[in-house]
């Protein structure tokens, strides 16, 4: 419910439903449900755009995890870190995240997980000034995430808007689309 919430966009909704959920994980002793609810919680920070909730709630995640042996939750807790070393203006710890992250996604064979990765690299990738590389990655990743019909984060959503706006200010059209176009055509 808390996830859907963050779907919906209703973040206080998805803040309260899941401290409740993280407090009957503890109260049960369930690592498990305690570490996606921390993760879901890490997600509901970023969301917000607060990178130090969102970097406590996924050390919280992998502290729940780590001794379930949870590898898919583990990785998502590494990109949500990722993601706030990105937002605190720490594009270099976020992109050793981001490696991390990625590896991760690809010994699971995740593609949503690996789609998000390279959402996050072509956002990267434009904050430092490589909009072409930014565009290729953010059609690759939009083409993976296409290929098993995820919805995307309403804030995910808007993050791509901008910085496909950042890149057409500054690439002229037959670069950006090319660009965009090589990412989509790129294979997993």
């Amino acid at each position: 419910l808390g996830l859907a919430a963050i779907y919906a966009d209703d973040l206080d909704r998805s803040f309260a439903v899941l401290e409740e959920s993280l407090h009957n994980a503890r109260q049960a002793d369930d690592r498990w449900l305690e570490g996606f609810a921390s993760l879901f919680l890490a997600t509901a920070a970023l969301a917000r755009g607060d990178a130090i909730a969102t970097a406590r709630w996924s050390a919280a995640c992998e502290d729940a995890l780590r001794p379930v042996g949870d590898p898919e939750g583990l990785a998502w807790a590494r990109i949500l870190r990722a993601a706030s070393s990105w937002l605190d203006g720490d594009p270099d710890d976020a992109a050793c995240l981001l490696r991390d992250a990625t590896g991760r996604f690809q010994t699971l064979d995740h593609v949503w997980g690996l789609s998000l990765c390279l959402f996050l690299a072509g956002v990267l990738a434009g904050e430092t000034g490589r909009h072409e590389r930014g565009m290729v990655l953010l059609g690759a990743s939009e083409a993976l995430h296409g290929s098993v019909g995820a919805a995307v984060l309403p804030f995910v959503r808007t993050w791509i808007s901008v910085a496909v706006g950042q890149a057409r200010a500054v690439l002229d059209p037959a670069t950006f689309e090319r660009a965009w176009q090589r990412g989509r055509a790129m294979p997993p």
